[in-house]
């Protein structure tokens, strides 16, 4: 039987990542929860994320995103 485990983050130290996903809006969707876990993992991390609309407005709003 497997049992889950509550996972450990840790918090790491880094400066930029770029995102480059330009036009597929389900790639974009799909790639949220690993930001997420980026920005858990690395909160100093400056997330900038290279899209075309409508895909950029999908991360317009977003706090995880600093600059689209």
């Amino acid at each position: 039987m497997w049992r889950l485990r509550k996972a450990v983050f840790m918090t790491v130290k880094l400066g930029k990542v770029l995102f480059v996903r330009l036009s597929a809006m389900g790639d974009v969707i799909n790639c949220l929860p690993a930001l997420r876990l980026l920005k858990k993992t690395c909160p100093s991390a400056e997330v900038t994320w290279a899209a075309e609309e409508p895909s950029a407005s999908l991360l317009a709003g977003d706090p995880d995103v600093d600059d689209v």
